[in-house]
């Protein structure tokens, strides 16, 4: 049986969907409350340990890099000037190219200071920060691979992927939607369009696929882009000498849920996101990260979320590196409501975020840019 909502009800909830509203999570919004946010400020807390782990590693190694300084002979003036002039281009590709100029005459003086430091780069700095990474010519890497933990509210162990979408392509088989318009598969306006025509959704699991465009987009850093028209989504971060910034491309989606469902799982996938990154240490240390988020909000709060590193670097002595890449993911989160019974709207985010910092003695040069595009979100609502 549908319960019916008072009038008051039903036109907050569509002002809550238009696209006008205030009501609206708005990207400046959500800004100022991800700097806030409990769970995103322990992730975040994870990468920038890493870098303080380098600097710390650097600090109480401080004799071996003045000895380095002093055994290798090389124009630290001609060097720095080399930097400075990385530091002024701002157009990826020009800065890009470059950094290889910059490589092909600085490599072999980078190599001599790291030999001479006598240094692999676990000293005193806690090796195990650096688990699951591989140490080649002073680098630190790490590949794709889920970091810090995902959050969830969720209170049982989940299905397998696979085996979670064999069971609802089960449950769904010749069921139909709440408005009898044929088998319930990927719909994105029937929950969406007017959720307040019905407040009890159909039997069994519905599954949504919400393409572009999306409800918004925003960004955190000048020269990072995301439009949500199409997913697109780019962002860059890099330092020279000392310093560190992070910055974030994000896209929205509003999600409105009827009342009766009790679990809401949540997929965003993200399609070709190409990193690339540089980094040059110079007796120091660098670290550079290209992360993607996934995180449901209830209001001002993040109430589920799913995150994997795309792409890490860390070098803690002396040393460089010079890639690019290419990744397909899909991140993916669950959770119980809270209030079951109620109409709510969620905020859907998926969000590209780079990190950049570096130091030490004579600098380093870090410079990382992703792009991509999140092809969609896939919701499946459980009664």
């Amino acid at each position: 049986m549908t319960r019916r909502l008072p009038q008051e009800s039903k036109a907050s909830l569509l002002q809550k969907n238009l696209p006008s509203s205030r009501m609206m999570m708005r990207p400046e919004r959500y800004l100022e409350l991800i700097r806030t946010d409990s769970v995103v400020r322990l992730q975040e807390k994870g990468v920038d340990d890493r870098l303080q782990t380098l600097k710390l590693g650097f600090d109480q190694n401080r004799p071996a890099f003045d000895k380095a300084r002093q055994a290798v002979k090389f124009d630290e003036n001609a060097l720095r000037a080399d930097m400075e002039r990385l530091q002024g281009i701002d157009d990826p590709g020009a800065r890009q190219a470059a950094t290889t100029q910059f490589l092909q005459r600085w490599s072999g003086t980078i190599d001599a200071l790291r030999n001479a430091t006598g240094l692999t780069g676990t000293e005193r700095t806690g090796g195990a920060t650096f688990a699951g990474m591989q140490l080649k010519g002073g680098v630190l890497l790490g590949d794709a691979s889920r970091v810090d933990t995902s959050t969830s509210q969720v209170v049982y162990q989940p299905l397998a992927l696979q085996s979670r979408l064999s069971a609802i392509r089960a449950n769904l088989k010749g069921k139909q939607t709440a408005g009898g318009g044929g088998d319930v598969g990927t719909n994105k306006s029937a929950l969406q369009s007017d959720p307040t025509k019905g407040s009890t959704p159909a039997a069994g699991p519905q599954q949504l696929t919400l393409p572009a465009p999306f409800t918004s987009s925003g960004t955190s850093g000048s020269k990072n882009k995301a439009f949500a028209n199409n997913g697109f989504l780019y962002a860059e971060g890099k330092t020279t000498f000392v310093g560190s910034v992070q910055s974030r491309s994000f896209i929205t989606q509003s999600l409105a849920v009827p009342a009766g469902v009790n679990r809401v799982s949540v997929s965003a996938n993200f399609s070709e996101f190409r990193w690339s990154l540089i980094v040059a240490v110079i007796l120091g240390y660098g670290n550079v990260e290209s992360i993607l988020n996934l995180r449901v909000m209830d209001g001002s709060r993040v109430v589920a979320s799913d995150r994997i590193s795309l792409k890490r670097v860390s070098v803690p002595a002396a040393g460089w590196v010079q890639e690019s890449g290419t990744e397909t993911q899909s991140l993916r989160c669950e959770f119980n409501r809270e209030r079951p019974g109620d109409i709510v709207t969620y905020t859907l985010i998926a969000e590209l975020e780079i990190w950049a910092g570096g130091g030490g003695l004579l600098g380093a040069h870090t410079d990382v840019s992703t792009t991509g595009k999140i092809a969609s979100f896939d919701v499946v609502l459980y009664s």
